[in-house]
């Protein structure tokens, strides 16, 4: 590789490595031989001369004749000894090289000629992103505009790559042919389809490019953008003219393309048509998909519904260690010594019942198959897996499992739980249960609503950020002016109190009146009254009014909208659950009797009144729930954008 090296062996070849070199010898004692020789790397002192920018040695090695023809080791000549910038000192030294050669009439011979790789210093340049010296090179005499290197690039297959729309468009001044192929019968076209460069897409469509040409495997350059998920070009190459029914080698289009890459959003852009998913055929897939996933979706709803079941069980059965009193001795539980009273505590409780100790070891087994499973799906999809539905799920196992740990031989016995144990099993059933509605959204009938309520909840937290000084003001407003209220004493608890009177439980009688009732009540007073009565107001209607009414307009005045969104992201967890799914089986090549791993059939047969197979069955109604959910869904959005009449 023609690369400037930082230590040169020789003698000569170190001199030419100074920057400022000055001469000692005179020619005749240096010798021909020594212009002439070479580095182990077999570069030349007039290469060491380009490198380093020193014009006053690369133009005494001129005026000595040095052999400026001379090759490296790669099969480099002194012309792939690019500089990096125009700033740089070799830039000129490149210049002075180029024009010498240029008198003696070798140039042209000299920048088209290929190293061991087949390149030329044009393909140096494009390779390595030098777009202002590749502007150089591809504008002088003589360059060939055809040249390929062994794997078959010309100049505009690698330029096209680093987004320089005038070095793209010298390259296309120079050879004419924007459709040159390399050997994978790729067009520069495809390379910046690749790169997601939309500029440099749209200028080789305005220089009327072949936006349907299939590479060795078939494809087209609408494949390749939708199998990437590049959303910008695949608009733009559809409006171009842009084929879609073009198949590959696999018989395989652009939208299973887009479906493979989980980008559902490209299905959609394909003809700027959201209902373009809800065709009868697209339809049919996902319910011919759906049918043979539904047995181990099942299986998987029961295992989780089994957790959740036997994780209830098992909490309401134990008693909370804050509930436990001595009774005997007379102690009280403490909270702020638990280690000596948990242990007074276990020599006075009875034995745990078996029923207690049947749904904790059932609960532990449970939630470490579960742990396996998730261990399992993160060494299948690595990075791919962390989702917050995955990060609530693995913390709903761990805590489950931590809830069961018996720390010592009397918590073993009596069933007793430490206090951090009850706190993280109370938030991991919470999370259990809350995951719930999120674990069976896959169901049609309950995907659409389970979406509806996600978009909701992204809003009002969306609110609650933009808001959120609000209510920080009036948090510290409050606990300012009534610290000697319980309520606001404390400034997390003013928080809480804030976050409640939101809502609408402002408790105003409460917080201003019940010191006429108790007058000598410290907790009670109220000291500045006009500035806290004016503050109160203003709370009133920015808080429970403007905030709470901005949100009811929000999830209630744009039903249709949300409701649409809704379907169209229930539909894209339904795509990504099937290909994920599908992958996980084939890597696991487990469920082969399901089928769920075959590939898609031709044709699916619906028939309405026939029953006698279950994944026929299953099917049929998955279809036919699709389509009456579609038909309802939009129905709700001509009643809600009808104006009402009378």
């Amino acid at each position: 590789m023609a690369e400037c090296p930082k230590l040169v062996h020789q003698s000569f070849h170190f001199q030419m490595e100074l920057t400022s070199f000055e001469l000692n010898n005179s020619p005749e004692d240096a010798g021909k031989n020594l212009l002439e020789s070479k580095s182990e790397e077999g570069k030349t002192p007039l290469m060491y001369a380009l490198c380093n920018g020193s014009c006053g040695v690369l133009k005494y090695l001129l005026q000595m004749n040095a052999n400026y023809r001379a090759t490296d080791n790669d099969g480099d000549n002194v012309f792939y000894y690019l500089p990096k910038t125009k700033d740089c000192g070799s830039w000129k030294s490149y210049e002075l090289l180029l024009q010498y050669v240029e008198e003696q009439g070798q140039l042209s011979n000299m920048l088209n000629a290929k190293n061991n790789q087949g390149r030329t210093p044009l393909h140096r340049a494009a390779i390595k992103g030098l777009t202002e010296t590749f502007k150089l090179l591809i504008r002088k005499d003589g360059v060939d505009p055809h040249v390929q290197d062994d794997s078959g690039r010309s100049y505009l297959h690698l330029i096209v790559r680093h987004a320089d729309l005038e070095a793209v468009e010298e390259a296309l001044r120079l050879t004419g042919e924007i459709d040159v192929r390399d050997e994978d019968l790729e067009s520069p076209l495809f390379y910046a389809v690749r790169e997601n460069l939309s500029n440099v897409v749209e200028l080789l469509i305005a220089r009327k490019c072949d936006v349907n040409l299939q590479n060795d495997e078939l494809q087209t350059p609408i494949m390749i953008a939708c199998l990437l998920g590049h959303t910008e070009l695949v608009p733009t190459l559809y409006n171009n003219g842009a084929r879609l029914d073009n198949r590959d080698i696999d018989e395989e289009n652009a939208l299973l393309y887009a479906i493979r890459s989980k980008s559902i959003d490209l299905v959609k852009l394909k003809t700027n048509r959201g209902d373009l998913l809800k065709h009868d055929l697209v339809r049919a897939f996902l319910a011919h998909k759906s049918a043979r996933l539904f047995i181990p979706f099942l299986t998987s709803f029961i295992f989780y519904a089994l957790l959740l079941a036997v994780y209830s069980v098992y909490m309401f059965q134990n008693t909370p260690p804050y509930m436990h009193d001595t009774g005997t001795s007379g102690v009280e539980y403490d909270a702020t010594n638990e280690t000596r009273n948990l242990q007074k505590l276990c020599s006075l409780l009875r034995p745990a019942k078996w029923t207690t100790e049947l749904s904790k070891y059932g609960l532990m087994i449970l939630a470490l198959l579960s742990l396996l499973k998730e261990v399992v799906q993160f060494v299948l999809y690595k990075r791919n897996y962390f989702t917050w539905e995955n990060a609530i799920e693995i913390s709903i196992y761990v805590l489950a499992f931590l809830i069961t740990v018996d720390t010592n031989e009397c918590m073993h016995v009596t069933g007793l739980r430490e206090h951090w144990q009850w706190q993280s099993g109370t938030i991991g059933l919470m999370l259990a249960w809350v995951n719930l509605p999120f674990f069976v959204q896959r169901i049609p009938f309950l995907g659409v609503y389970v979406s509806m309520f996600k978009l909701v909840l992204r809003n009002l937290v969306i609110l609650l950020m933009i808001f959120s000084p609000f209510i920080v003001a009036f948090m510290m407003t409050f606990h300012l002016l009534l610290m000697n209220q319980l309520a606001f004493k404390h400034r997390g608890d003013a928080l809480s109190k804030i976050m409640v009177m939101i809502s609408g439980e402002v408790e105003f009688e409460n917080t201003m009146f019940k010191r006429y009732e108790q007058p000598n009540a410290e907790e009670y007073m109220v000291y500045y009254e006009r500035c806290t009565y004016a503050l109160f107001i203003v709370f009133i209607i920015i808080m429970p009014i403007a905030l709470t009414n901005t949100l009811t307009g929000i999830a209630v005045g744009e039903v249709s909208s949300i409701l649409r969104e809704a379907a169209m992201s229930k539909l894209r967890l339904t795509i990504r659950t099937i290909v994920s799914t599908n992958e996980l089986f084939k890597a696991m090549n487990v469920f082969s009797s399901f089928g769920i791993c075959e590939p898609l059939p031709k044709f699916c047969e619906r028939k309405p009144n026939l029953s006698r197979f279950v994944n026929k069955t299953l099917f049929h109604w998955f279809y036919e729930f699709g389509k009456e959910s579609d038909q309802v869904s939009r129905a709700m959005v001509v009643n809600e954008l009808t104006p009402p009449t009378g």
